[in-house]
């Protein structure tokens, strides 16, 4: 451990799927000086030392009110005002960092658009080198996949009618992202951002491609996985093992009605001796990976183009990934992952030649943990974070 890192302060603003969290804790072991804030990504849970004070008024335990407030507290940003001026203590005590990175343009998600840039001017002022990491749904991938840059999207999941088509549903469940663009002042927030950024990260290609003509952005930067998670892939025997892990309220986003519907054709269609399959819904992280450690394959999603948290969680644990990892955008030998389409036929015989070929399991099985070992694994992150913040 190098002693002299310790002059160094870094701080982490807001997390998505652990990424902060596992660079902060790696940072820890090097001696540096490192803040953590975040609400911990929701339901998931990571730890950080820093936290928002919640509001948390009376009329939110009154029937009917709650919903009252939500509505036009939440929505409008007043509730996101409200929060930056009762943290106002802490935020003003955010300075003297030698680097701010945040995770998102919309840096921490109960702020809404106005509270961000507030919060963001703020950590400008009082700070010296300010980077922004393109990872997760901001202004610029909404927008990108919104003008059909990309031949399919979670963010244009109405063109499949296995998805439902253009309904109240699809509006509903894809209003978060979309009031990125179509929301009040969330395009100022994000050019505000990139403007001041020393340099934007992408996490996987989809972000990468978003971003790509924005001089600022860096190469891709690999999503960390503890090794701690890491296992070795063990050789595969029937029953084969299927895992899908679901995320409550972003099952269009991932495309899962397409592995469900392929996995009903396997039932009916084929010996179910063979094989058998586990769904987790919204597990907290340190559950939702002890849950996938017997499978072997590991049903990520089939609308993106790149390695997500949940692929190379899958990865590390040496398994049958699919997901989307098209060769044109990800820099993947096609024996690593199973490259996930929209296209419940196509997934279903991916499955059945994987089923028919323990040996072929095997292999990816093998590419995958190799892969992850090299690309993935949170210390070799790290570097490359440190390179570009201290180059």
């Amino acid at each position: 451990m190098n002693n002299s890192n310790n002059k160094y302060k870094i701080l982490l603003v807001g997390d998505y799927s652990g990424v902060h969290y596992e660079i902060a804790e790696e940072l820890k072991k090097r001696n540096y000086k490192v803040d953590l804030l975040s609400s911990g990504d929701g339901y998931k849970g990571f730890k950080s030392n820093l936290y928002l004070k919640e509001i948390n008024p009376f009329l939110m335990n009154i029937p009917f009110a709650g919903k009252i407030y939500k509505g036009i507290l939440d929505y409008s940003g007043l509730k996101g005002i409200i929060l930056f001026l009762f943290n106002i203590r802490l935020i003003n005590n955010l300075k003297n960092y030698d680097v701010v990175q945040i995770i998102n343009p919309i840096a921490l998600e109960e702020f809404g658009s106005i509270a961000n840039y507030l919060f963001l001017k703020k950590l400008i002022k009082n700070n010296k080198n300010f980077y922004l990491c393109a990872m997760g749904s901001d202004y610029t991938f909404v927008r990108y996949c919104l003008d059909d840059k990309l031949e399919y999207s979670a963010l244009k999941s109405y063109k499949f009618s296995e998805l439902g088509g253009l309904t109240f549903n699809y509006l509903r469940d894809k209003a978060h992202a979309l009031r990125y663009v179509y929301g009040f002042f969330y395009s100022q927030l994000n050019s505000y951002a990139l403007k001041n950024a020393k340099k934007i990260i992408p996490g996987a290609s989809d972000f990468s491609l978003a971003y790509s003509e924005n001089n600022k952005i860096t190469e891709i930067i690999p999503l960390p996985v503890n090794l701690k998670n890491f296992s070795a892939p063990s050789k595969t025997k029937y029953p084969v093992k299927i895992f899908l892990g679901i995320q409550v309220g972003k099952e269009y986003i991932k495309g899962h009605p397409f592995f469900i519907e392929a996995i009903n054709m396997l039932i009916n269609n084929y010996p179910n001796e063979k094989f058998n399959l586990q769904v987790a819904r919204s597990l907290a992280f340190p559950d939702y990976v002890n849950v996938f450690k017997d499978c072997d394959i590991f049903l990520d999603q089939c609308l993106g183009h790149g390695i997500g948290v949940n692929a190379a969680l899958g990865l590390a644990a040496g398994k049958v990934v699919f997901s989307g990892t098209n060769p044109k955008f990800c820099d993947l030998d096609k024996e690593v992952t199973i490259n996930a389409h929209p296209d419940v036929k196509l997934i279903y015989e991916q499955l059945l030649n994987l089923i028919d070929d323990l040996s072929f399991i095997d292999f990816i099985k093998e590419a995958s943990y190799d892969y992850a070992i090299r690309n993935n694994s949170v210390d070799k992150v790290v570097d490359k974070y440190i390179n570009i913040w201290f180059e």
